[in-house]
């Protein structure tokens, strides 16, 4: 049996759905997850992927260049120390996002009193609001959940998080919530 499949099975966490394992090994599950989907598209010739792909190398090595050259950063460490951490503290914003739930208004979560993180997260802490807002600039976000709490608060069935501590403390070694929709799994999508 998969990962995958033992997902959502008690006693079988998936490793990505643990606050620990979302920033230990989540990282190089969505690197690798990537960087093989774009694979697969350069190779079967996609042009606009091809494109992308030589723009992103030229430009790879002017940094790749620049670390080395200017600031004698080993590109090794720079990827240990610097992006694999980044792409970990990305993963904490969406680990408690949402959740499989039969009520849409109740997928959405939303993580108070995140002063530090909110403003490096663009106030999708508070991701309801984007949810009910999508084009509502960063920075008013705050103020209009603020002036919405309590409705959008019962709207979303409760599902609030008193900064990401809370949902370190919570979902460390514990799964954040099932892996499989509450409709069932749902289809491969053919490409």
């Amino acid at each position: 049996m998969s990962p995958q499949d033992r997902a959502g099975i008690p006693g079988h966490p998936s490793p990505n759905a643990t606050f620990l394992g979302r920033m230990t090994i989540g990282p190089a599950r969505a690197m690798s997850t990537f960087l093989l989907r774009e694979a697969r598209a350069v190779w079967k010739g996609d042009a606009l992927h091809r494109r992308i792909w030589a723009s992103h190398a030229l430009q790879l090595l002017v940094v790749l260049a620049w670390l080395v050259l200017v600031c004698g950063i080993n590109p090794l460490a720079y990827f240990v120390l610097i992006v694999y951490p980044g792409t970990a503290l990305m993963l904490v914003r969406s680990f408690a996002e949402h959740r499989a739930e039969s009520e849409v208004e109740e997928r959405t979560a939303i993580v108070e009193n995140a002063p530090v993180f909110g403003v490096l997260f663009l106030y999708n802490n508070l991701h309801v609001v984007h949810h009910e807002n999508p084009m509502m600039p960063w920075y008013e976000i705050p103020a209009w959940y603020r002036a919405n709490r309590e409705r959008v608060i019962r709207e979303n069935g409760g599902l609030v998080y008193n900064g990401y501590f809370d949902v370190a403390r919570r979902y460390f070694l514990t799964e954040h919530d099932t892996q499989i929709h509450p409709y069932g799994r749902a289809p491969a999508v053919s490409r």
